[in-house]
């Protein structure tokens, strides 16, 4: 049974974590216009923060707390993202969520790893994916809607939001409730 719990709050915080990368995307478009040159180049800064965070990020050991400590980054700067809508100020805050990113996955997919036996492993990262798949359509879906709604911040905040539920999600699996 623990197994499968494990396994299950990885699900959770994958498709958490992805469905606050989709709304990013939604919010980016909707500020800057589908096609402009600066969603483009602000979507970009996001993934290079990602990527430095991966690669700055990668050694460190991954202890009971590594996943809060990695969507504790990627909140904080998720919730930055709501004070202005400049495109420097999108992109600052952008790699300083993106540099979660990347170590957030890697610990999920550590976690995956090791929760199941090895025989399970491919329909564990099948349920990983479908997951993340999920994810994805769910926060550009409510992102969408509170565009819809308000105005781009909308979106932001569904990326924070979602980032933060991954983060209670973590915390409550580290104290087992």
């Amino acid at each position: 049974r623990k197994e499968s719990s494990a396994a299950s709050d990885v699900y959770k915080r994958q498709f958490l974590l992805i469905g606050a990368c989709s709304a990013v995307e939604v919010g980016v478009v909707a500020t800057f216009e589908h096609g402009s040159l600066a969603a483009g180049l602000v979507l970009a800064v996001f993934a290079v923060g990602s990527l430095a965070g991966g690669l700055s990020f990668g050694h460190i050991p991954i202890g009971p707390w590594a996943m809060a400590r990695r969507l504790t980054i990627v909140t904080v700067g998720l919730a930055l993202t709501m004070f202005s809508l400049n495109e420097f100020w999108l992109g600052g805050t952008l790699i300083v969520a993106g540099i979660g990113v990347a170590p957030a996955l890697a610990v999920l997919f550590a976690i995956t790893t090791a929760s199941v036996k090895f025989s399970e492993t491919a329909e564990a990262f099948g349920w990983a994916g479908t997951g993340q798949l999920i994810g994805a359509a769910a926060g550009s879906a409510v992102a969408g809607f509170l565009v819809d709604a308000t105005d781009p911040r909308g979106a932001y905040l569904a990326a924070t939001l979602f980032a933060a539920a991954g983060l209670v999600v973590s915390i409550l699996s580290l104290i087992h409730i």
